[in-house]
């Protein structure tokens, strides 16, 4: 179990903590005892998209290098050799969003948030939409991009975000259950 834990920042994708789970995924794809990955996020929230706090100090080239180092781990969760089942509570926003949609199999509980705020918020999201593409069409893809709709754990199930539905509370025993 590899654990967003910066429940201070709403587990915001900060470059720390993407270089920690970078080197998770990294140790854990090496180490043979371990057969698969569960990705989830301290309470209150799986994620809440990049560190916002963080990005508004940097540079526009550096908030570039941010996003792309982001996007690369978010890649690395694709090619790695173990199944890696994401356990998402709470609310799954921006590259939070992604970040589960990038995992192989996707657990959600049924009060979770899920939302692409980036366009309404005057930002266009600048890695992982052939993630959502691929779950769940273009045309859902686009009303989701675009921040239009946010939806729940049972409507995200229904469309493809996620591939398993667990009551609020749950969703990190059945991505256990899963995983094994």
């Amino acid at each position: 179990v590899v654990t967003l834990n910066k429940p201070a920042r709403r587990n915001a994708l900060g470059t720390e903590s993407m270089a920690g789970l970078r080197a998770a995924l990294v140790r854990l794809s090496a180490d043979p005892a371990c057969r698969a990955v569960v990705l989830t996020g301290a309470p209150p929230a799986f994620c809440s998209g990049s560190d916002l706090k963080e990005l508004g100090a940097l540079s526009v080239p550096g908030m570039c290098a941010h996003e792309a180092e982001t996007a690369m781990v978010a890649r690395q969760i694709g090619l790695s050799p173990l199944p890696v089942v994401a356990a998402v509570e709470g609310f799954a926003l921006g590259g939070g969003m992604i970040l589960a949609l990038s995992c192989d199999v996707v657990v959600t509980a049924r009060g979770t948030r899920w939302n692409l705020p980036e366009v309404q918020n005057g930002w266009l999201p600048p890695w992982g939409l052939q993630a959502l593409l691929a779950r769940v069409g273009p045309v859902r893809a686009r009303l989701l991009t675009w921040g239009v709709c946010a939806v729940d754990g049972a409507e995200a199930l229904r469309i493809g975000l996620a591939d398993a539905l667990a009551e609020d509370g749950a969703a990190l025993d059945e991505a256990l259950a899963i995983a094994g």
